[in-house]
């Protein structure tokens, strides 16, 4: 991937809890790897309320996806969307002009 590309999320098909635990409308590989941490709590016995993070099985797949995107794609940045098909090219959403975007959905 090109320096400077980024991750782009579509908010409303997220699995419930992952927007929230990348914290914010952008996140970094930072935010992955702090939420990744909090889920494998929960492998390790940890209450999910004091993880954090959700425990079901589509949060995790949700959130593996996501790191294993980011890691194998060399990406250190993602945002959401919220609506997959707003591409105007006044959105402020949309990547600045020489970004590139890798969308998973």
């Amino acid at each position: 991937m090109p320096a400077g590309a980024l991750l782009l999320l579509d908010a409303q098909g997220a699995p419930a809890g992952l927007q929230a635990a990348l914290v914010g409308p952008a996140f970094d590989l930072a935010a992955v790897e702090a939420a990744f941490s909090r889920l494998s709590d929960l492998a390790l016995g940890r209450p999910a309320a004091q993880a954090g993070v959700p425990d079901t099985p589509e949060f995790a797949i949700g959130l593996l996806i996501v790191r294993e995107a980011m890691h194998h794609l060399f990406l250190h940045h993602g945002r959401w969307q919220e609506d997959a098909a707003g591409d105007s090219a006044d959105d402020p959403r949309r990547p600045a002009s020489g970004q590139t975007v890798s969308s998973v959905k």
